[in-house]
């Protein structure tokens, strides 16, 4: 069973979902993240957490959550076996 941890403090930032097991964040952006600035502050942020602690960070907007949320679960768990999958095959 996979875990998923809400509002986990990660280095100096709160990451939406943490789920250790897989190595997985998951971010949620509204409306707000569409700007240039937050977007590239975001993907410094999303590298750091990625670099040093070897997570995938996924990021889904809300409106894609609004609009395609049947596709949502299926999307992420293919993305959770895929890494989990590469995890078992590390040498």
């Amino acid at each position: 069973k996979v875990v998923a941890q809400h509002q986990v403090r990660v280095f100096d930032y709160r990451v939406d979902f943490y789920v250790p097991e897989m190595k997985v964040v998951l971010e949620i952006d509204g409306s707000i993240y569409h700007g240039k600035d937050v977007e590239q502050r975001e993907h410094t942020r999303d590298e750091l957490i990625s670099e040093k602690l070897g997570c995938e960070v996924i990021r889904i907007t809300t409106d894609n959550i609004n609009k395609n949320v049947t596709k949502l679960l299926p999307a992420i768990s293919v993305v959770l076996k895929n890494r989990k999958r590469k995890a078992s095959i590390k040498p």
